[in-house]
């Protein structure tokens, strides 16, 4: 502990600063601080709380839809470090080649695992699903993805589906 300040003749602050995560416990006993009339203090009541300053990070976004595929829906499992809340639709980005599209439609899931779920697939090529950090996504003691900064957690290197819904057309030629 430390800075301690006096607030008013009854009530002092002090900084805690915890060294790891875990449970902080701050306990004052009876008779260890004394009044200006020389009069000890009672116990204060015990105060306790989980200090928790790792950050939440994603551990995968993996294709659980097979690949080639010509489905017009596709599905994604997104794994978290730990557990998280706000993950929505909003979070997730596609990134097409050729003429491959698709618009995120929904994420179900919680705690560390959730499935987006890609709806309106058409043409060819490839699509990646990638989450944009904007800092919606966080841990139970309120933990940014990628920590405090919109950014910082993205991720831009998961699965690609190659999606092959329009056959080629055939080329027919005459002999010369």
């Amino acid at each position: 502990a430390g800075n301690l300040q006096r607030s008013d003749n009854t009530t002092f602050t002090a900084e805690i600063t915890p060294t790891a995560p875990g449970t902080v416990t701050v306990n004052l006993p009876a008779a260890r601080a004394t009044d200006l009339a020389g009069n000890p203090n009672t116990a204060a009541s015990t105060f306790s709380i989980v200090y928790d300053n790792t950050l939440p990070a994603v551990n995968s976004i993996v294709r659980t839809t097979s690949s080639p595929t010509a489905a017009t829906s596709l599905t994604f499992s997104v794994t978290f470090t730990k557990n998280v809340t706000g993950v929505d639709p909003s979070d997730f980005t596609l990134t097409a080649t050729g003429t491959a599209s698709g618009t995120v439609a929904s994420t179900t899931g919680s705690d560390n695992t959730y499935t987006v779920t890609v709806n309106s697939v058409s043409g060819n090529g490839t699509l990646r699903l990638d989450l944009t950090d904007d800092d919606s996504i966080i841990d139970e003691a309120a933990n940014p993805l990628g920590g405090a900064g919109t950014g910082n957690g993205s991720v831009t290197s998961g699965e690609s589906s190659t999606i092959a819904q329009i056959a080629p057309a055939p080329v027919i030629s005459a002999p010369a």
